[in-house]
């Protein structure tokens, strides 16, 4: 379900079953980002900080 004001949606309310799934979802995402993470850094192909943040920042510009 979709809660408007002024015509523009500006909540959804969705199932606690839906919500704990797509929680999961997501935990599990970030746990495959932090174990590349981890087998990238074991393997020494690692960045400096600042190469990092920018291309984060290039990233969101896309």
């Amino acid at each position: 379900m979709t809660i408007e004001k002024h015509n523009r949606a500006v909540a959804v309310v969705i199932s606690a079953q839906d919500y704990e799934e797509m929680e999961a979802l997501k935990l599990e995402a970030v746990r495959k980002k932090i174990k590349k993470g981890v087998d990238q850094i074991k393997k020494g192909d690692v960045v400096d900080g600042e190469q990092f943040f920018q291309e984060l920042l290039d990233e969101k510009t896309r």
